[in-house]
């Protein structure tokens, strides 16, 4: 490789890399953008109820495995053929779907059980099992941000991010503001975004890799992710545990007073970044 096509592949690297990470920051910017919402039409408890529905998400995608969608990129680069990359993806893809499933499939019939867990009530019971199935539409829409990342399409990948920010205000300002759902609002909100999201992923992913599942390369997926479980349960630890013990010790009132806190603190770490 000589030295200008050297420096022009490091400059489109560069420039991508500044594509991708727009792309990040935009999505991070729903928070932001909603944060007037939310303080004006949501409780302290509506808040702090969505906090700990999320977090109930969060820990199951970890524990059914999602991370295994980071090992895609690697494995998507590695491979020697075409052939071996749409396995890669198509693999990955149907992976997370039948774990993310199953997860979804227990949420919803322990709902009850669950909610009273999390909750110490089970006022919240059926926003809990509507909100389980965002385990599935997160799971694909993962699939899909990965797989452009893969394909190099950083492009396309900033043009989805800010797609997906305008979807999620707007149904949020439907169900939300419009409607005056309070936390059922905000869970109709992910869920009908998580569905158009995921269902255009899925679209995207199969019409370019088919349905090709390998089980050589699940059990290399599963390999390299597996470490990295116990990763993602620490740092799940870090980020949850103090907002359900003061749930716990406290009220759900609090859990929203707290976590409002930590979302103003993130929103103005990312402005300063």
């Amino acid at each position: 490789m000589t030295s200008s096509s050297s420096s022009g592949q490091i400059r489109k690297t560069a420039r991508h890399s500044a594509i991708y990470a727009i792309g990040t920051l935009i999505s991070r910017l729903t928070a932001l953008v909603m944060l007037p919402i939310y303080t004006r039409y949501l409780t302290p408890e509506d808040y702090g109820a969505i906090e700990l529905l999320t977090m109930a998400i969060e820990l199951t995608g970890i524990l059914v495995g999602f991370r295994i969608t980071q090992a895609m990129f690697r494995y998507y680069i590695m491979s020697d053929s075409e052939v071996e990359r749409r396995q890669v993806v198509s693999t990955v893809l149907l992976t997370v779907m039948a774990a993310s499933g199953l997860g979804t499939l227990v949420l919803y019939q322990g709902g009850n059980l669950f909610s009273e867990v999390i909750f110490g009530t089970t006022q919240y019971a059926e926003e809990f099992k509507l909100f389980s199935f965002t385990l599935v539409t997160n799971a694909i829409s993962a699939c899909g941000l990965g797989f452009l990342r893969a394909r190099q399409k950083p492009r396309v990948y900033l043009i989805v991010s800010i797609v997906t920010l305008a979807l999620q205000v707007t149904l949020n300002l439907i169900f939300v503001v419009h409607m005056n759902l309070h936390v059922t609002g905000v869970v109709y909100s992910a869920l009908a975004s998580g569905i158009i999201m995921s269902v255009f992923f899925m679209a995207y992913i199969l019409s370019r890799v088919g349905i090709n599942y390998s089980k050589t390369i699940f059990v290399k997926l599963v390999n390299f992710v597996a470490p990295l479980i116990l990763a993602s349960v620490g740092a799940f630890i870090v980020a949850y545990a103090d907002k359900y013990f003061i749930r716990v010790f406290g009220v759900l009132a609090e859990v929203g007073i707290y976590s409002l806190a930590v979302r103003v603190t993130s929103v103005m770490l990312t402005a300063f970044e």
